[in-house]
């Protein structure tokens, strides 16, 4: 199949406000929201639409969710332990069994909807540290897993057994990647990749050994990216493929 060429000018990403009462009309708008709006901090890291239609944004100075009139919010307390640990909100994930998992830069966080509060987990100690940077990335890798790329190197949290271990990554000693703020990606099967950097081409994670593996599925093999430097992967509605590369200063779209 032909590779298509996207040149990246600009992005303006616009986030369509739709938690169910907002819709009711059946039409989508869009808002710009602030503090004078109710937003807890003007500074937004992640947003998350869940299944009951409510919209989270996490934010530098604690989580926001949505409902379509008007903001609540979840802050620290030094005086609850079922609060959050601490204001900067991170990343945002929901698991199949529509829980909500809240990152911040010092824990995970399992959000109790009927009580309003949160179960927390300390993050682990990794051997990587890049300047102490905050959390950065997570995402539901399989039923059992949450996959975590940390400042400190990479992890996954067993829901099971409510316990980190990281994620062993398989190259050869001169192709040692830094995947810091890397994003995962996940298929529509199920499937978990995620670029590889200045290692090129992607990995795949394999849940049954926890680790990053260069053998992809099948059906990204035939890709011509494992000299690329891929630094994020993308399926639209079509599900046509639409990953990320860098190349010294330019930073480019390929669509298979």
């Amino acid at each position: 199949m032909q590779k298509k060429l996207f040149f990246l000018a600009l992005f303006f990403i616009g986030y369509t406000v739709c938690a169910q009462p907002a819709l009711s009309g059946g039409h989508y708008s869009f808002a710009r929201f602030t503090i004078e709006n109710g937003l807890s901090n003007n500074v937004v890291y992640s947003t998350l639409q869940d299944r009951k239609g409510f919209l989270w944004i996490a934010t530098h100075d604690g989580l926001n969710r949505y409902d379509g009139y008007e903001f609540k919010k979840f802050l620290h307390n030094p005086f609850d332990k079922k609060s959050l640990a601490g204001n900067m909100t991170i990343d945002m994930a929901e698991d199949r069994e529509g829980r909500l998992w809240i990152l911040t830069n010092t824990h995970l966080h399992l959000y109790n909807e009927k009580e309003e509060t949160f179960q927390r987990y300390t993050l682990p100690v990794g051997t990587v540290n890049h300047s102490n940077q905050s959390a950065s990335r997570m995402i539901e890798g399989t039923q059992r897993y949450l996959l975590l790329n940390l400042f400190n190197g990479l992890f996954v949290f067993d829901k099971q057994d409510k316990r980190f271990s990281p994620i062993e990554v398989n190259t050869t000693p001169d192709q040692q990647p830094d995947l810091f703020n890397f994003p995962f990606f996940k298929d529509r099967e199920g499937n978990i990749l995620i670029g590889a950097g200045l290692a090129k081409g992607v990995f795949a994670f394999d849940s049954v050994t926890v680790s990053l593996k260069r053998q992809l599925p099948g059906s990204y093999q035939w890709l011509p990216w494992q000299n690329e430097s891929v630094t994020s992967l993308f399926k639209n509605k079509n599900n046509h493929l639409i990953y990320c590369i860098q190349e010294g200063s330019k930073c480019m779209l390929l669509s298979g």
